[in-house]
């Protein structure tokens, strides 16, 4: 009779059929590795070497030898922790800004036919910053007049572009770019010109005078 003559596979290799909790419990116990572990940032290094030197220091492992030394680390350690804490102060402050960036759009209850009354109003005496802002108010208010979209409180400039972009596909790049330029006039990063006043004021014309790809009101 014919025998197979292949290699035996090791012990550690042969195919393991666990049972349910003995699967969960190595699962658990390979997440439980520091591979896996996202808290260990390389703030958290820093602070568990920061940490270490201070021991080391208290212990008197440097003091005793060298007391100048000792001094110095001491120093150096306190302005390590100090530039850690400003730069993690500063990436917290850069994410929260950047997840928040957009403005909300209307303070009041104008019509859009007002709002763009003041938007030329506001050219004409050379304000471009509130010729721009009111011009993109009035268009946003206009595709809620003409239930194109929802003008919920807090809308902000962005959040209308998106759901402009619904209706009116034809237009994004338009609309990125003006709410964009209506959150960095907010914000008082830029300031438009004239051209981009007047600009944004035909671009409402355009629109009311575009048919819309779809005639519903889109909710968020």
């Amino acid at each position: 009779m014919w025998r197979s003559s292949g290699l035996r596979v090791p012990p550690s290799e042969i195919p393991v059929d666990p049972t349910a909790p003995e699967a969960r419990q190595w699962a658990e116990e390979e997440l439980a590795k520091a591979a896996y572990n996202p808290t260990d940032t390389i703030f958290t290094r820093i602070g568990r070497w920061i940490g270490n030197l201070f021991q080391e220091l208290l212990s008197g492992q440097f003091g005793a030898s060298n007391p100048v030394l000792a001094v110095v680390i001491a120093i150096a350690l306190i302005a390590v922790v100090t530039l850690v804490i400003v730069f993690a102060s500063r990436v917290r402050r850069v994410r929260n800004v950047t997840a928040s960036r957009s403005h909300s759009l209307f303070d009041d209850a104008r019509t859009s036919e007002e709002l763009s009354r003041d938007a030329r109003s506001a050219l004409q005496r050379g304000d471009y910053s509130a010729a721009f802002l009111d011009s993109y108010r009035a268009i946003i208010r206009s595709l809620d007049e003409r239930v194109l979209i929802e003008d919920r409180p807090g809308l902000t400039a962005r959040e209308a572009a998106a759901l402009a972009s619904i209706p009116f596909p034809r237009f994004e790049h338009t609309w990125n770019w003006a709410s964009a330029t209506f959150d960095a006039v907010c914000y008082g990063t830029a300031t438009p010109t004239g051209d981009e006043a007047r600009h944004l004021l035909e671009f409402g014309s355009t629109v009311a005078r575009t048919t819309p790809a779809r005639s519903a009101v889109v909710g968020a």
